[in-house]
């Protein structure tokens, strides 16, 4: 067994870097080796936060990454963006762009209801207003790197743990 000093996937459309947090196994008996992933829900909501708060315009696979780590079904996420399912549906399958409008309100949307899941990521909602979307054509993968971090809090003497976006 050993702790990775880092690990390197893409995840929301993005390169996500984790830091000194995935563990490599490998099987003595047949040489499998394995990659275990500590708190993937909380990665997966830490990511698709800062993805939300990524200019680069967001795809049918990413606007899928966020409503997965929602934890939400296509049907609860159209309810919660109150559109319908077949929107989500034609935005996930990448039949329809989101639009100028729809994609800075999903972004709000997914801000507010991530920024308490994901403590140490903080986020001004005047960015996403403020926000230009840039056409995916037009620009690279964003890379962002994050690692496990204690979070205190007030009420708890030992903290939690969760993500944070670190230096790259």
């Amino acid at each position: 067994m050993e702790i990775l000093p880092e690990y390197q996937e893409t995840m929301g459309g993005m390169i996500v870097v984790i830091k000194n947090a995935v563990i490599r196994e490998v099987c003595e008996a047949c040489g499998e080796t394995t990659f275990e992933m500590p708190d993937s829900p909380g990665l997966a909501k830490a990511v698709a936060l800062v993805r939300a708060l990524n200019p680069l315009q967001l795809s049918g696979k990413d606007v899928r990454f966020i409503r997965k780590a929602l934890e939400m079904n296509g049907r609860q996420f159209a309810e919660a963006m109150e559109v319908t399912p077949e929107t989500i549906s034609r935005w996930e399958q990448g039949e329809k762009g989101i639009g100028g409008y729809s994609e800075k309100l999903l972004r709000h949307n997914v801000c507010a209801l991530l920024h308490k899941a994901v403590p140490t990521l903080r986020y001004d909602q005047a960015d996403i207003v403020r926000m230009k979307i840039i056409k995916s054509d037009d620009a690279p993968l964003p890379r962002v790197v994050f690692e496990r971090v204690v979070v205190r809090d007030r009420t708890e003497d030992e903290g939690i743990r969760g993500w944070d976006k670190a230096a790259a």
